[in-house]
């Protein structure tokens, strides 16, 4: 039993200040250490801070809200729209490629893009100092999840006197990314989860693993998957301009639309393509929208077009498009960020890639077709196994099987 121990246990209130103390020192070291890394990698990058779009002279308190994507903003956005009417909203993520999508769908909030070191805290902080701090799914635990967000973060929110919330917690067992990262989960994991004054989980299974971890029992609580309360959401919010006239073009067009959202998987979208070439020759009228999960992932477009272009198809990227002119066109590839929804609601039939959000075109009432091995590891699971289990979705196999079902 270390000392500390001792004394926390004989003077509960004085060994929770000095536990307090013991963090603080623990992360001044863990920071000098960040520090030296980073003058190695010479790296010295602030975090970028953009203005809102839309200007209030009264927002209020600053709300920070740590968005590491797009889905996890779409999974929590009825609950992130309700925090606008207590304060001034600051959107944060650990992407450079979000900004403008989330400017979009939050006019009125500052966006942040983190560079993931330790300093990030400090200087967001001493520029906008928050009364109020919401991480939005992930991570649940320290470098738990395909996301980066830094303990300092929480640390020095939590010194400015911010109360820090999770909501809508998932686990994803990913591991640290390099010895620092491993490094901050022995220090840190602890206080990771103290830092917490609320949890909010998807599952029980989640609650207790967090629990086992060390989060404290009495904080937590089980409150679904935040996606479900986006079902009666069905407002379509189009705020670019080449947009609004593909889609009244798409819909007056009197033709089938098939939208594939949310693919991730390159092989996934070669089976989808080998379906469409073989649609297409049957059913010449049928339109077709794809949307690839990342397209700022530079490799995994490349490989996309490659595939498109030994298709024969004639396709179109959305972010190359000034008019609605889609005439000769086989497939618009939708290349761009926060607008999949818009495109759903107009579908025929919809297809959802591999371990992603099912309850978007069912929202519509829209047919949906899924494939592939579905991952239990991913926050979609539960809501893809219960609406199969409902026969809500139709999961198929291979090109011929999502061919027949589009047909």
């Amino acid at each position: 039993m270390t000392e500390l121990t001792r004394l926390m246990r004989r003077y509960p209130r004085e060994g929770y200040m000095l536990s307090s103390i013991s963090s603080t020192i623990k992360w001044k070291a863990f920071s000098m250490l960040n520090r030296l890394a980073d003058v190695r990698s010479q790296t010295s990058a602030e975090p970028g801070i953009y203005p809102p779009t839309n200007y209030s002279d009264s927002a209020g308190d600053l709300i920070w809200v740590f968005c590491s994507t797009i889905g996890e903003l779409n999974a929590c956005q009825p609950f992130i729209k309700s925090l606008e009417l207590r304060g001034q909203l600051v959107l944060i993520t650990d992407r450079h490629c979000y900004r403008e999508s989330y400017q979009k769908h939050f006019g009125n909030a500052y966006v942040v893009e983190l560079t993931g070191r330790t300093t990030d805290g400090s200087y967001l902080t001493a520029q906008l100092p928050p009364s109020l701090f919401f991480v939005c799914e992930i991570p649940a635990m320290p470098c738990d999840a395909p996301c980066r967000l830094s303990y300092g973060l929480l640390h020095q929110a939590k010194s400015v006197g911010a109360r820090v919330h999770l909501v809508n917690a998932w686990l994803y067992d990913y591991a640290p990314a390099c010895r620092m990262d491993s490094l901050e989960v022995r220090l840190f994991r602890k206080e990771y989860l103290d830092s917490f004054d609320s949890i909010g989980v998807q599952n029980e299974n989640i609650r207790s693993r967090l629990i086992q971890a060390g989060a404290r029992e009495e904080r937590i609580s089980i409150t679904g998957n935040m996606k479900f309360d986006s079902l009666w959401d069905e407002n379509i919010r189009i705020t670019d301009e080449t947009s609004r006239p593909i889609l009244s073009y798409l819909e007056n067009s009197n033709s089938p639309i098939v939208v594939a959202g949310c693919l991730a998987d390159i092989d996934e979208c070669y089976i989808l393509i080998d379906a469409i070439r073989a649609i297409r020759i049957s059913h010449p009228d049928i339109r077709f929208i794809i949307a690839p999960r990342h397209p700022e992932n530079q490799c995994f477009m490349q490989s996309l077009t490659e595939k498109l272009e030994q298709s024969g198809l004639v396709y179109k990227m959305k972010s190359k498009l000034s008019t609605a002119d889609l005439a000769g066109n086989d497939l618009l590839l939708l290349d761009t960020f926060g607008e999949l929804k818009s495109f759903y609601s107009i579908a025929t039939i919809c297809y959802v890639g591999c371990n992603h959000n099912v309850l978007e075109p069912l929202a519509f009432g829209k047919p949906t077709i899924v494939s592939g091995e579905w991952n239990p590891l991913y926050p979609s699971y539960p809501v893809y196994q219960l609406t199969r289990d409902k026969k809500l979705i139709m999961h198929v196999d291979k090109s011929e099987g999502i061919s027949r079902k589009i047909i």
